[in-house]
């Protein structure tokens, strides 16, 4: 009877690679691999592109773990190492700090910069020129750029970029290439106009600066008008002005005959009431972006705070990850506004008659 023999073959894994495998296949410091692997713009390029080829040809994954880790523990000695800038690019020096509707979204950012580690630094770019702004923000140990409604188009075009990761607070005149934070205004004309609708206002005008239209890429028009045109007996009543015109709102009074006003203009209650118009009697009135100067008003609270400390939040990803540059996608997170409930507006619209408001082919 023949012997039988088992035999038990044991295969070795191959070795996982770690970070010193690939500091010692590119000659390197194990610190310069890992940096080099979140993309780090201290690693020169050329030793970045060697790096990630070296590690994708040996398989290296990162521990999303071991990446969590070393997030908290770069968080901890934040204040040490990275600064944030609040990059103001407009005429006014003191803009971000005064004017109600603005200063939400830098008082956001601050909160939640103190919370994750950071300083914010406010820069008032002024007469600056790209390279100047550049060795400023150096010396200053600013690697994070959070840019509010970015204006002046020549001089973001020859910005040095790929030293700053960098976030767009909200949008103006200059579209750039970055992440943005902003509000959701279209969806925010939605909401007003369907929380209008079931408090039972039939009439909404939007009276509105045609400065403020053309910022938003006409947002707020679009959305009105197809809101106003799901009802196809629906006539669209707007009015876009340059300069705002007493005359003109009470010429525009008779001829829409509205029974709430959508606006952003502060001062529509001030002028609809000189004009012999109680509010919210005669007609209501609520404003498209909520803040101090009308803080009475109903309308939509676009929730500056939470924008600015979101755009705070992506950037310290961006930080992390070592992202800097422009990038050829740029992602958005839109924010939705809410509506609040002030003294401009009815709590529920009493019906009116078909007659006052004439026959259906005029509505």
């Amino acid at each position: 009877m023949g012997m039988r023999l088992n035999w038990t073959v044991q295969f070795m894994p191959k070795s996982v690679p770690t970070i010193r495998r690939l500091a010692e296949l590119c000659q390197v410091s194990k610190s310069t691999v890992a940096m080099a692997l979140r993309n780090d713009p201290h690693v020169a390029e050329p030793t970045r592109l060697r790096i990630k080829a070296a590690a994708a040809r040996e398989g290296y994954v990162c521990d999303p773990r071991v990446n969590r880790l070393m997030s908290l523990l770069r968080r901890q000695k934040r204040t040490a190492l990275w600064n944030v800038a609040w990059l103001n690019s407009s005429s006014e020096e003191r803009r971000w700090t005064h004017l109600p509707w603005f200063v939400g979204y830098q008082r956001g950012a601050e909160r939640r910069a103190g919370e994750l580690g950071y300083t914010i630094d406010p820069i008032w770019i002024r007469n600056q020129t790209p390279r100047q702004l550049a060795k400023v923000l150096k010396a200053r140990n600013i690697q994070g750029l959070l840019i509010p409604f970015p204006e002046q188009p020549a001089f973001w075009a020859e910005f040095p970029w790929g030293h700053f990761s960098s976030v767009v607070v909200d949008e103006f005149e200059v579209k750039l290439s970055l992440p943005r934070v902003m509000g959701n205004r279209h969806g925010n004309m939605r909401t007003l106009l369907d929380q209008l609708d079931k408090m039972g206002y039939r009439r909404p005008a939007l009276w509105l600066q045609r400065r403020v239209d053309e910022v938003s890429e006409s947002a707020y028009s679009s959305a009105f008008l197809g809101w106003r045109y799901q009802d196809r007996r629906a006539k669209p009543l707007i009015w876009l002005f340059d300069k705002f015109d007493p005359e003109a709102m009470r010429r525009k009074s008779k001829e829409h005959r509205p029974d709430v006003i959508i606006c952003s203009h502060s001062d529509m209650a001030k002028l609809l009431r000189e004009a012999g118009i109680a509010v919210p009697e005669d007609v209501a009135l609520t404003h498209l972006n909520l803040a101090s100067d009308v803080a009475d008003w109903s309308g939509i609270d676009q929730r500056q705070e939470t924008i600015g400390s979101t755009a705070l939040e992506l950037l310290n990803t961006l930080l992390n990850a070592g992202q800097t540059g422009l990038v050829d996608c740029s992602q958005t997170l839109s924010i939705p506004g809410v509506w609040k409930q002030g003294t401009t507006t009815l709590r529920r619209k009493p019906p009116v008659s078909p007659s006052r408001l004439g026959s259906p082919s005029s509505l």
